[in-house]
């Protein structure tokens, strides 16, 4: 029982009723810790878990969901609470993945508004806000390369907690793929090699970076894509035999591979795509139980093109 002439010795019982509640995907289980936040507020309490129920109206993914957390939000700057970094996360992460028209512009807002209040950006905000660009903009490789340069920048310039991290990298290295842009997608795979050999990543680019630059390749649709994909896919298997890096080739290498070959007009290019198809039918036979090497129907669907 909570008792009000004791409000303020009792926040952290309200606090420890309010957080199992945001964990329950109920409805009523999250009505009752709106209830709880608003009695808090009719004592007198600050409130210090507006952010967790943020969080907690996001998930339910109701279609009121992101308008009821963007309230709260707003109920915080009200009454002169300062939203943190997380808050603006989740809802910037919450308009990236909103089929709302108008999402990424609020996305935009939301970013704009945290650095005039003075709430500063972190590597996961930047990182939100590119993999937003990405799901929602028609062409969104220019504004991801420019939020990516804005936070190496000012990493570079002494802020720490701007460190590109492998999950930024990937979006960016999924931007220029996307775009068809292999220059772009091979520099970021570079410096992406550069900067975990300098211990400023914590893993080493995998089988899904080496193939999103192939990809890129292959998109673009330039004369030498074929060539490119080639070269890639024997380095790809070199680097892997020597333990430089987890990127032995996946189905998706080799649905690449044959994809570029089946649409070579190069003499050749045919029987390239069927052998590329053998020696992945093998691979998938000598380790049946290994899904990234199991051919798909896109595989064979490549083959037919």
């Amino acid at each position: 029982i909570l008792i009000r002439a004791h409000a303020r010795s009792n926040e952290p019982a309200y606090n420890s009723l309010i957080r199992p509640h945001t964990r329950l995907n109920q409805p009523k289980a999250m009505d009752r810790a709106v209830q709880l936040l608003q009695t808090m507020k009719n004592v007198g309490i600050q409130p210090d878990v507006v952010t967790t129920l943020i969080g907690a109206h996001l998930k339910r993914r109701r279609p009121d969901s992101i308008d009821c957390a963007e309230s709260m939000l707003q109920e915080m700057k009200d009454n002169c609470i300062q939203p943190s970094v997380v808050a603006y996360n989740q809802l910037i992460q919450a308009h990236g993945k909103s089929e709302h028209p108008n999402s990424l512009d609020r996305a935009h807002d939301l970013f704009r508004e945290m650095k005039n209040q003075g709430v500063k950006p972190n590597a996961w905000i930047y990182s939100s806000l590119m993999a937003a660009q990405i799901r929602k903009a028609n062409n969104p490789e220019h504004d991801v390369e420019q939020l990516f340069l804005e936070m190496k920048n000012a990493f570079e310039d002494g802020d720490s907690s701007l460190k590109p991290d492998n999950h930024t990298y990937n979006i960016v290295l999924s931007s220029f793929s996307k775009a068809g842009n292999p220059e772009k997608a091979s520099e970021t795979l570079k410096e992406m090699v550069r900067m975990s050999s300098l211990g400023l990543l914590d893993q080493k680019p995998t089988t899904k970076d080496f193939n999103a630059v192939l990809m890129a390749w292959l998109r673009s649709g330039g004369p030498e894509a074929t060539r490119q994909i080639e070269s890639g896919f024997l380095r790809m298997e070199q680097f892997a035999s020597e333990n430089r890096f987890d990127c032995r080739p996946d189905v998706n290498t080799y649905g690449i591979a044959i994809a570029a070959h089946s649409m070579s007009e190069a003499p050749g290019a045919g029987e390239k795509a069927l052998q590329l198809l053998r020696d992945l039918q093998q691979l998938s036979e000598k380790k049946p139980r290994d899904i990234s090497v199991q051919p798909t129907l896109d595989t064979y669907k490549n083959v037919i093109l």
